[in-house]
Parts: structure tokens; sequence; C-alpha cells
């Protein structure tokens, strides 16, 4: 038996095992983390955007870092980059009006937004690689750039220096425009 078919049987009986105990109600990101990466990598994409799509699994991506960069690997290889951007840019739509205090006890005090890298990275793809994907015609590709450009100079000009990655999105987008040979600011 080779390590490649041990593996597969070792993630199915985890699969198995998980499946036997896994309770909604009581989700740790610890527990959402591994059932989700077994879910990937058996390929059971569907099954893994389910759990993701469920209250708890919309909660634990919500405040845990890792386990949302999954989601968006999982939403990602599944082929639902679409889907994805356009979540993400309801995400960043919704924050703008979302204003917080930071506690006293931290170097920077008063009102802050917080903004998520992945959302914006989530947009950028969802510009470029599905162009690569269903052979896109290059002003179909050029109207998606322009769209994801002014809603990026949108937030920027909002957030001003308080919030850098807005700005770091306009940069990514600029450089992949270059990439896919997309003249800059059209």
């Amino acid at each position: 038996m080779t390590t490649a078919e041990m593996r597969d049987i070792l993630l199915k009986l985890a699969h198995r095992l998980i499946v036997a105990s896994w309770k909604q109600a009581e989700v740790h990101p610890d527990r959402f983390y591994l059932y989700t990466t077994i879910l990937r990598q058996l390929g059971l994409y569907k099954d893994a955007r389910e759990l993701l799509d469920t209250e708890s699994g919309r909660f634990v991506c919500a405040r845990n870092l890792s386990c949302d960069y999954l989601r968006r690997e999982i939403m990602k290889v599944g082929g639902w980059q679409t889907d994805e951007g356009d979540i993400a840019e309801q995400r960043i739509v919704e924050k703008r009006s979302v204003i917080y205090t930071i506690p006293i006890y931290l170097p920077f005090r008063g009102p802050c937004r917080d903004r998520n890298w992945l959302e914006f990275a989530s947009i950028l793809d969802a510009t470029f690689l599905t162009s690569t994907q269903d052979q896109s015609t290059p002003p179909d590709l050029a109207q998606r750039v322009e769209k994801t450009r002014g809603l990026f100079t949108k937030v920027a000009e909002e957030d001003g220096s308080r919030d850098r990655a807005a700005w770091l999105g306009l940069l990514e987008l600029e450089r992949l425009g270059v990439v896919h040979q997309i003249p800059p600011g059209m």
C-alpha cells in the first residue's frame, strides 16, 4: 500500500469520525478548521461550502482569520470566486458604516474601521482569476478592473490614512493590471 492510498484511507476515516461526532451548536474554531481541512483534502468542496454557509460556520470565519482564509481557498478551488467577490464587496461596503472605538490601553485611540485584507484579495481574485477561467474578452476584464478600482478608491478616500487595506488593494490592482496588460487608470 502506497503512502497516498494510506493517506486517503486515513482522511476518509477521520471524516467518518468527525461526521459522527459533529455538533453544530458546539463549534470550536480548531475543530471547525480541522473538519474543513479534511473536507478540502478529500475534494468534498460542496460539503465544505455547506458547512461554511451554516450560521456557526459564518460565525467562526468572521472571528478567526485562519478559518476565513481556508474558507476563501475553498471558494477559489471550488470555482465560486465570483460569489466570493460579491460577498467580499458587500462586507467592505457594510463596514464603511461600522465604526467602533479602540480601547484606551492600546497605543491608537479613537474611531477605527475593522477591514480585512482577505476581503480585498477576494475581490481581486474575482476580478482577474475569473478572466482566465471563462476566457473573457479584454473589454469585459477592463470593465471589471475599472469597477474594482472605483470601489477601492472610494473606500481609500473615506478611510484616509487610518486604514491601509484599500490603498494596498489599489497597488495590487495596478500590479495585476500590468500582468494582465490592462492600461493603468483607465
